[in-house]
């Protein structure tokens, strides 16, 4: 049966190197693809997908998959069998969000709605019921296409959404608005201009001190040691000489509902932004962004502009360590993708270069700067371009855009 397999790019010696780290990244090095068993479609130009919160802790295998074309796959990833039939692994439920493309999927904290982030502005967030394979209901107000979705931690019915025209916008899914068409919702609060910079010295005239353009909200995520602080991860336009924040913490429990007389401020914002270093004159911003998970729970691990993971403390969101790169890998776009394992062992990135890469680190060690193994794995045999991918428990989806979603499992041998 043919398979493919992660391959090593450094393949220096292990010597020094404690065990727990050479076991970790012997089953990085392991991971393999059945190209019969593991690959589902075709589904017609993946764009993203998300495993239910359940299947990152070993209770399902159920993956959401978005497309170009608007429409929204749920699949049961479970291994099928070995008498060569695909067992249980079958389309679950298939939906179209009337939408022209499905940037981002996210399902809530109960699993029982899935929200897809689309780039239709009328259309931007469409909340799905994953059962009936109905759409639910739209959350209209973003006045440009949706970028990223992220559930509240302590409340299945409450979400916060970033877009391309720059705002963050609070939802309560409860407060429904019933037309003849369809159910709608409308946000609760908004935060204009997020990444922007604003002069807050008169309230009477907020004035935007960068002109009209927007900067793009690109990545959202809530900390996990306070269920109401938002980290939110934005674009940047490549303007010299301008104090950028790349991140920006925010406290959802103190938003104004009146932007013109109590505008939003970030708690914490990132003074220092490491992707400018190399040259300022190309455009930097943060492609996806994702918190650590038990040992690595102080970091925030942000996939850039400058092909490169960086790292930065979740306490005063200040760059910390050595970025992880690959010399192949190119992040330049915001079709690549970022996930971290359930387990805060690895990360997965994947590559927007035309022979399509995943690449796989151990960041267990990213604390102990004296400890860290840059190392990357590459996964080949990803047939077409890579697009964005998830982790479920001790498995890795990863959309191709040839038109089929491939699983990655460590091999039984060594894992």
């Amino acid at each position: 049966m043919p398979t493919t397999r992660g391959q090593v790019f450094n393949k220096s010696s292990r010597i020094g190197c404690s065990l727990t780290l050479g076991l970790s990244r012997l089953i990085l090095q392991s991971f393999i693809s059945s190209i019969e068993q593991d690959t589902h479609g075709p589904i017609g130009h993946p764009e993203c997908c998300a495993y239910q919160r359940a299947a990152k802790q070993g209770r399902s295998s159920i993956l959401a998959i978005g497309t170009r074309l608007g429409s929204v796959h749920v699949f049961d990833t479970s291994r099928p069998r070995t008498d060569g039939y695909r067992g249980s692994s079958r389309l679950l439920a298939s939906t179209d969000t009337n939408s022209n493309l499905v940037v981002d999927l996210q399902w809530n904290t109960s699993d029982s709605l899935l929200a897809a982030a689309c780039a239709d502005p009328y259309y931007a967030i469409v909340l799905l019921d994953p059962e009936t394979g109905t759409v639910s209901c739209t959350l209209t107000g973003h006045t440009l296409s949706a970028k990223a979705v992220a559930w509240s931690p302590v409340h299945p019915m409450l979400l916060m959404t970033g877009g391309r025209d720059g705002t963050i916008r609070l939802w309560d899914i409860r407060c429904r608005e019933r037309t003849w068409e369809s159910e709608s919702v409308s946000p609760i609060t908004s935060i204009v201009g997020a990444h922007e910079q604003w002069d807050h010295s008169d309230r009477r005239t907020l004035q935007h001190v960068l002109g009209p353009c927007h900067k793009t909200i690109t990545s959202l995520t809530y900390d996990c040691y306070d269920d109401y602080h938002l980290i939110s991860g934005g674009s940047f336009n490549g303007c010299f000489n301008v104090m950028y924040n790349i991140l920006q913490r925010w406290n959802t429990r103190f938003l104004s509902d009146d932007y013109s007389r109590s505008p939003a401020r970030p708690i914490l914002s990132s003074c220092h932004d490491p992707t400018t270093i190399s040259n300022r004159k190309h455009p930097r911003g943060v492609v996806s962004l994702c918190q650590g998970i038990n040992g690595t729970s102080t970091v925030i691990f942000t996939l850039s502009m400058d092909s490169s993971i960086h790292t930065y403390s979740r306490l005063d969101l200040q760059p910390i360590g050595t970025p992880y790169k690959h010399p192949a890998m190119l992040t330049n776009s915001f079709g690549a993708g970022l996930a971290l394992s359930p387990c805060g062992r690895w990360i997965a990135c994947s590559s927007v270069s035309a022979e399509a890469r995943v690449y796989l680190f151990d960041v267990q060690n990213v604390t102990r700067m004296w400890e860290m193994n840059d190392r990357g794995v590459e996964l080949r045999g990803v047939f077409g371009r890579a697009g964005k991918l998830d982790w479920g428990e001790m498995e890795l989806a990863v959309n191709n855009h040839s038109g089929a979603v491939s699983i990655w499992r460590p091999s039984p041998a060594v894992y």
